[in-house]
């Protein structure tokens, strides 16, 4: 493997800026920093400075309004679950 074919391989793994839909192999590099990092923030206690190497990775990977969007969903998942297994609990004001 020549210097310019494992340069284009890299580049082409990189989330490009131009605004042009991600490839198929720049999907799949992504959703797998994705859960990298998820699997790593598990694994931490959801410690984010104990994973800097996999949010590096997933931010270099993934187009910013992805990283919105996938962080967003995590958290939402998590305070679904946490809902269910806790149940409703209401703010002490909206119990008078």
């Amino acid at each position: 493997m020549g210097a310019t074919q494992a340069a284009s391989q890299t580049e082409e793994k990189k989330m490009s800026t131009s605004g042009s839909a991600p490839t198929a192999v720049q999907r799949k590099a992504c959703h797998a920093s994705r859960d990298a990092f998820f699997e790593c923030l598990n694994k931490c206690d959801d410690d984010a400075s104990k994973c800097l190497s996999e949010k590096r990775k997933f931010d270099e990977q993934c187009p910013k309004t992805w990283v919105k969007y996938f962080t967003r969903r995590r958290d939402y998942k998590k305070y679904e679950d946490r809902l269910g297994d806790e149940g409703f609990i209401p703010a002490e004001e909206d119990k008078k």
